[in-house]
């Protein structure tokens, strides 16, 4: 199992993709640390669009959010579930997902006070 740090703030998580199931952020609100569970990166919104397809046939629920271009030119959109408020919590859900070789990498996220 992964386990990757990233630092966020609410700006850049409030640029989710208006096209995702859930019209609502879930990054609102948020303070202190958190976790989610980055299920894939694409470099192009339709492919991320049809991994979530897939992944809602499964039963799961997923957000995608927009990455900006990065000095490198990379960007893409991200597919993640969360945010979970434990890492307990996120760990359980990362290894049922495994259990279904699906692919997740579990990321702390800490959006300051």
């Amino acid at each position: 199992t992964q386990h990757k740090q990233i630092k966020s703030n609410k700006k850049a998580a409030a640029h989710n993709s208006s096209s995702a199931p859930i019209s609502r952020n879930p990054f609102n609100g948020l303070t202190g640390e958190h976790y989610i569970l980055n299920l894939g990166n694409y470099s192009d919104k339709l492919s991320a669009q049809e991994y979530q397809a897939t992944l809602k046939a499964q039963g799961y629920i997923s957000s995608i959010q927009k990455i900006d271009a990065n000095s490198e030119g990379l960007g893409g959109y991200s597919i993640f579930m969360g945010p979970y408020s434990t890492n307990d919590k996120a760990t359980q859900i990362q290894n049922t997902l495994e259990s279904q070789n699906i692919n997740v990498t579990l990321e702390k996220i800490n959006f300051g006070d």
